[in-house]
C-alpha cells in the first residue's frame, strides 16, 4: 500500500521534473514524443481493467489486502469466470476499439465514422461487460442508414444518456490522447468532446476526457513531468470556465479528502480524482494499483482510469513484469472469454507505436 508519510513529504516539496510547470504554453510539441510513456498509458489502462475485473462485484467499500494481492497476481476469475489471466473486459474492448479505429486518419481529421462503428460493432458481437451508458447509444438499428454510425450514436446518446456522468467514456480515452499528442490543448479538449459524444452528451463527461487527455499528452511530450501535466489540466480547466473539473482538480491535491468510490460506484468523478491523486503524488504503478482497487466500487473502470494516467507518467519499461506479462501475452487463443484479434491486449506496443506515429505527422 501507499506509504503516505513519504508520498506526504514529496508532495509538498515537489519534485525534479524534466520541465517546468508551464511548458505546456510553449508554442510548438516536442517533435518526439515518447513511446515509453504512450505504450505506458495504454498498457496501464489495461492492467488496471485485467486487475479489478476479479473484484468488481459485488462492489465492496473496501476489499481487503489479501484479495487485492490476489488480484494483482493477474490471474483471472472473479465474477466474470470467462475472464483469463491477464484479460480484461470493456474497459480494455473499447480502449483497443479506439486505438485501431484512430489508425484510419492523421490529426487533425477526427475519423468518428470509424470509431463509432468500431464501437457498434463490439457492442453486437464482442463485448463482455457493457456500461448501461455505452449499451443505449452503440446500438444504432436503421438509424446508421440516415445519419451514419456517428450520427445514430449521438442521436441516441441525446434520447437516452443526457443525465449521465458515467464512467464509461473516460475509461476508453487514451488511444485519443496518444494520437493527439502533438495538437494544440484546446483542439485535444475539441477531439475529446466530439468522441465522448456518441455516448456521453453531458459536459462534465467532456471535461473530464479533456482534461485527462491533455495530461497524457504532456507526459509524452515531456516524460516524467507531472508537474507540468497537472498544470496543463488545471489551467485548461481553468481557462474553459470549467468550474466543477477545477474543483475535482483542486480535490485530487487535498490530501485530506480521501472519498469513498462505493457510493454512485459508476460515477466518472471518481476515477478522475484518484488517476490525478496518484499522478499528484507520483505513486509508483503497483502502488497506485493497490490503492485503487482496495477502495472497492467499480474496480475495473477506476484502476483502468488511474491505471492510463500513472502507466503514462512512468512509463511501460516501470510498470512490473508480474503486472504487464500477463497482458501482453493475451492473444486470440488465450484462455478466458473469446475476443477478435485486434482486441487481444497483444497489440499494445504496434498500436501505442502507430497512433504516436500518426500523431508526429502533424
Amino acid at each position: 500500500m501507499i506509504t503516505l508519510v513519504r508520498k506526504l513529504t514529496r508532495a509538498r516539496h515537489g519534485s525534479t521534473d524534466a520541465q517546468p510547470p508551464g511548458s505546456h504554453l510553449l508554442p510548438q510539441a516536442q517533435q518526439v514524443g515518447s513511446l515509453n510513456a504512450a505504450e505506458g498509458a495504454l498498457l496501464g489502462a489495461c492492467i488496471g481493467d485485467a486487475a479489478g475485473a476479479p473484484l468488481e462485484f459485488p462492489r465492496l467499500e473496501h476489499v481487503g489486502p489479501d484479495k487485492v494481492a490476489a488480484a494483482l497476481q493477474m490471474r483471472g476469475g472473479g465474477t466474470y469466470e470467462p475472464v483469463g489471466p491477464g484479460q480484461g473486459t470493456d474497459d480494455t474492448e473499447l480502449t483497443l476499439s479506439l486505438g485501431q479505429a484512430l489508425r484510419a486518419a492523421a490529426p487533425p481529421f477526427l475519423p468518428l465514422e470509424s470509431i463509432a462503428r468500431a464501437y457498434c460493432s463490439w457492442r453486437a458481437t464482442s463485448a463482455l461487460d457493457v456500461g448501461n451508458t455505452c449499451a443505449k447509444a452503440f446500438v444504432v438499428g436503421t438509424q446508421v442508414l440516415h445519419e451514419g454510425w456517428a450520427g445514430a450514436c449521438r442521436h441516441a446518446a441525446v434520447k437516452h444518456n443526457m443525465e449521465s456522468e458515467s464512467n464509461d467514456c473516460l475509461n476508453r480515452v487514451t488511444p485519443l490522447a496518444i494520437w493527439s499528442w502533438r495538437q494544440d490543448y484546446d483542439l485535444i479538449a475539441a477531439f475529446c468532446k466530439q468522441e465522448a459524444l456518441l455516448s456521453h452528451p453531458n459536459a462534465v463527461v467532456q471535461g473530464c476526457s479533456a482534461a485527462y487527455c491533455i495530461a497524457i499528452a504532456h507526459l509524452i511530450r515531456y516524460p516524467g513531468c507531472r508537474e507540468g501535466a497537472l498544470h496543463a489540466a488545471v489551467s485548461w480547466a481553468q481557462d474553459q470556465d470549467c468550474k466543477v473539473i477545477g474543483e475535482w482538480l483542486d480535490a485530487a491535491q487535498d490530501l485530506t479528502y480521501w472519498p469513498t468510490v462505493a457510493w454512485h460506484a459508476g460515477w466518472v468523478k471518481w476515477g478522475f480524482l484518484y488517476a490525478f491523486r496518484h499522478l499528484y503524488l507520483a505513486s509508483s504503478f503497483q502502488e497506485c494499483m493497490e490503492d485503487i482497487l482496495s477502495r472497492g466500487g467499480d474496480t475495473d473502470t477506476n484502476a483502468a482510469i488511474v491505471g492510463g494516467l500513472v502507466g503514462c507518467l512512468h512509463g511501460a519499461s516501470e510498470i512490473p513484469g508480474f503486472l504487464k506479462d500477463p497482458v501482453l501475452q493475451r492473444c486470440a487463443d488465450s484462455p478466458g472469454k473469446q475476443v477478435p484479434a485486434h482486441l487481444c491486449a497483444n497489440k499494445i506496443p504496434q498500436l501505442a507505436r502507430q497512433l504516436l506515429e500518426l500523431g508526429k505527422r502533424t
